[in-house]
C-alpha cells in the first residue's frame, strides 16, 4: 500500500499494475490474519510474522478477462498467474488454503468472515 491509499484503492491498483485488468470491487468477503515463521532476506534468521490481508469480491468491468502477467517474486522468477475454477482450488499450490472450502460456501449475502490461521 502507498501512504494515504485504502485497502480497495490498494488493491485495484496492484491488480491493474501486475495483470492489466480493471475490475471494481463489490464487497469485503475475508479479513484474513495469519501468523507464520518467516525469514529475513539478509540474514537467514527466522523471524515472527503476523499478516493482516483483505479479500474483495470483485467483477470485471469489461468481458475480457485476459492477464498481461509482468510480475516477478521476491527471488527474481517470473510469476505466471491462472484462472482456476473454485472446485479445483485444492488441486494446487494456492494461499491462503482455506479458500478451498471457504469459496464453495460464498454467497452474495455471506458476512464478512475473519479467519486466523498459522501458514
Amino acid at each position: 500500500m502507498q501512504l494515504g491509499e485504502t485497502a480497495e484503492e490498494a488493491c485495484l491498483r496492484e491488480l491493474y499494475e501486475e495483470t492489466g485488468l480493471q475490475l471494481e470491487i463489490e464487497r469485503l468477503a475475508f479479513i484474513h490474519e495469519n501468523f507464520f515463521t518467516g525469514q529475513e532476506s539478509d540474514f537467514l534468521n527466522k523471524v515472527n510474522c503476523h499478516e493482516l490481508s483483505f479479500y474483495f469480491l470483485m467483477k470485471p468491468l469489461t468481458e475480457n478477462l485476459s492477464v498481461k502477467s509482468e510480475s516477478f517474486g521476491t527471488d527474481g522468477s517470473k510469476e505466471f498467474l491462472k484462472w482456476i475454477p473454485i472446485a479445483e482450488y485444492k488441486n494446487y499450490k494456492a494461499f491462503p488454503t482455506f479458500f478451498a472450502d471457504e469459496l464453495k460456501n460464498l454467497s452474495v449475502n455471506s458476512q464478512i468472515k475473519r479467519i486466523v490461521t498459522t501458514e
